[in-house]
């Protein structure tokens, strides 16, 4: 495990980049659903996976946010031996994959090429 001060310095510092730093000490009864989602991607963060899979993650997000979500995540998947791999219906989050895989009733329809650099 982590010591307990430098896992409290780690979550503050991802909540941070989160948009959360004012949040810190708010309970999550008190938190709107895209806040909540923002402290679910923070937790995920808080391990330095190699590997993030990420369901819907901009759904409670407003488009502002989400942009800024996405990105943060994009320049993870962009590090050395990591990966991203981000499901979800909301098409604006395309141009940040470097490959986009489209299904239909559960089988793959398409697979395309990403962007080199996002917009």
């Amino acid at each position: 495990g982590v010591p307990k001060h430098d896992a409290l310095a780690q979550a503050e510092a991802v909540l941070g980049t989160m948009g959360m730093g004012e949040r810190l000490a708010a309970l999550p009864t008190r938190l709107s659903g895209g806040e909540q989602q923002r402290v679910a991607i923070a937790r995920a963060l808080v391990g330095d996976p190699h590997l993030l899979l990420c369901d819907e993650p901009t759904a409670n997000l407003d488009g502002e946010t989400g942009h800024r979500i996405v990105q943060q995540l994009h320049d993870i998947g962009k590090q050395p031996d990591r990966a991203v791999i981000i499901v979800t219906h909301d098409t604006r989050i395309f141009e940040f994959g470097d490959r986009i895989v489209h299904m239909e009733d559960g089988r793959v329809d398409q697979i395309q090429q990403g962007q080199e650099d996002p917009v």
